[in-house]
């Protein structure tokens, strides 16, 4: 057997010690009472490693077998593996059968609300107990994730997201064996996301079809030009007679305005992106012999480095969510990372940058998911003559 490299020695070391802690719990809790408590939690997590050491873990096969060999896939940045983990080596009793159990389901739970909603904090049932997950995005652009029971608070991890910890979660639940969810074959999922794109190309055209002038683009394309200055000028008074709106008024104006005016910026584009997603998808894609799709449609903003807004709908098919970036602004339509490769790739400085990073904006995105908005944009596309069933 070749020798095992300094990170791969650490890894081991401090994964026998997860095996040393995780024996010697079960006894007093099981005890207690309740089959699931804070400690289950915060005991798991007491030693999890820092960043840098989750990576180091994750970079060495040897322990990654190993865990498999627990019944758990790759632990790298996935919380809740390590409970699982724990469950699967010492199960002995009824009762640890039951608390198997409990875990299990509260990882369908996770998992099952992630899919519907992939960007949104999480809370779920554990044996009559509270398990929340949320996400907490830095000023600096970069993301934690916290984990709390009965809110009480038992791990910070930085770095990570809620689609990070979707992804490896997706390991877990395979190797559960839950019936509810089940891998597509790849050529349905690459059909699934060729639709899902095709709807946001048509979504973008149309709204390029309406929002004829932009500064920001103008300018990014061409500089400052008497164009780009004239255009800003009308974007700026348009925007500030929303002063004083709602957030779910200022989307709507937004949207009525680039139809009236047929000008505005990246936002507005976004705005009127998202509204025709969820009003046309559900027509758009059963005539393309896809149904039974749930839509969830979110704003997006620069974080870090950069100034620009765009759409992100997650279209959730029998278990499997195909996010897509839809930005009528850089006229493209694509897989979220594509895109977030594409955009620092090929920026547009200064409202894209090499080095930008993207998150969600949750107060524009509470309002373009709004029934309020929903039905008035419906109206205002009536007006216009906009087909939505095609």
């Amino acid at each position: 057997m070749p020798e095992l490299d300094t990170k791969a020695r650490g890894a081991c070391a401090r994964a026998l010690q997860y095996l040393s802690d995780l024996t010697n719990y079960s006894t007093v809790e099981l005890m207690s009472g309740n089959l699931i408590t804070r400690n289950t939690f915060s005991r798991i997590f007491e030693n999890y490693p820092k960043k840098n050491d989750s990576e180091d873990i994750a970079s060495s096969e040897f322990v990654a077998r190993g865990m498999n060999s627990g019944g758990v896939g790759d632990i790298k940045d996935l919380l809740l593996s390590l409970l699982t983990f724990g469950i699967y080596c010492f199960i002995k009793t009824d009762l640890l059968e039951k608390k198997k159990a409990a875990i299990e389901q509260a990882l369908i739970d996770v998992h099952s609300k992630l899919n519907k909603f992939p960007d949104e904090n999480v809370s779920v049932e554990v044996d009559g107990n509270i398990l929340r997950i949320e996400q907490r995005d830095l000023e600096n652009g970069s993301s934690s994730l916290c984990v709390l029971f009965n809110n009480n608070h038992i791990k910070t991890i930085e770095g990570l997201t809620l689609s990070q910890f979707k992804r490896h979660l997706e390991m877990d639940i395979a190797r559960i064996g839950y019936d509810g969810w089940t891998a597509e074959p790849e050529e349905v999922v690459r059909a699934r996301r060729a639709m899902a794109i095709s709807l946001g190309g048509h979504c973008s055209t149309i709204v390029n079809d309406v929002i004829l002038k932009s500064n920001t683009r103008n300018y990014a394309t061409h500089g400052r030009t008497p164009q780009t200055t004239t255009y800003g000028k009308v974007v700026n008074s348009l925007r500030s007679n929303r002063n004083h709106a709602s957030r779910v008024e200022t989307a709507v104006l937004s949207v009525a305005d680039s139809f009236k005016y047929s000008c505005g910026n990246c936002l507005e584009m976004a705005f009127t992106a998202a509204a025709l997603v969820q009003l046309s998808a559900e027509k758009f894609l059963s005539a393309r012999g896809l149904n039974d799709v749930e839509i969830h449609v979110e704003i997006y903003i620069t974080k870090t480095n950069g100034d620009h807004g765009f759409c992100v709908a997650n279209f959730a098919v029998e278990g499997q969510v195909y996010r897509i970036a839809i930005d009528p602004w850089a006229q493209v339509s694509m897989s979220y990372d594509d895109y977030v490769r594409y955009v620092t790739t090929y920026p547009s400085p200064p409202y894209t940058r090499v080095d930008s990073t993207f998150g969600v904006c949750r107060e524009w995105t509470e309002a373009v998911t709004s029934d309020d908005f929903k039905n008035s944009t419906g109206e205002i596309f009536a007006k216009y003559g906009i087909e939505l069933s095609r």
